[in-house]
C-alpha cells in the first residue's frame, strides 16, 4: 500500500483526470500522514477535519469510489484514448 510520500505522487498524477488540489491540500494531507490504506477509510468528514477545502475532499472522495468499485483503469484508459 502506499505510504504518505508515494500517495501524494498517485494524486499528482491524477491531477488532469479527477484532481484539482493545491500544493496546500497536498502538504496537509502529508502533514497527516494519510497513506493509501487510511485514504480508503477516510470520510469526507475525515478530510474535513485535516482542513482540506469542500472541492477537494469531493474530489478525493469520488476518486476514493472509483477505486473501491474497481472502475478506476476502465475510466483511466478511456479518458486517455
Amino acid at each position: 500500500m502506499f505510504n504518505p510520500s508515494k500517495l501524494q505522487t498517485f494524486f499528482e498524477q491524477q491531477k488532469l483526470l479527477y484532481l484539482h488540489l493545491k500544493k496546500e491540500d497536498y502538504a496537509k494531507l502529508f502533514k497527516h500522514r494519510i497513506s493509501g490504506s487510511s485514504f480508503l477509510v477516510c470520510s469526507k468528514e475525515d478530510l474535513e477535519k485535516i482542513g482540506l477545502p469542500y472541492g477537494p475532499i469531493l474530489e478525493l472522495h469520488h476518486l476514493k469510489t472509483i477505486i473501491i468499485d474497481g472502475n478506476f483503469i476502465s475510466i483511466f484508459f478511456k479518458k486517455n484514448n
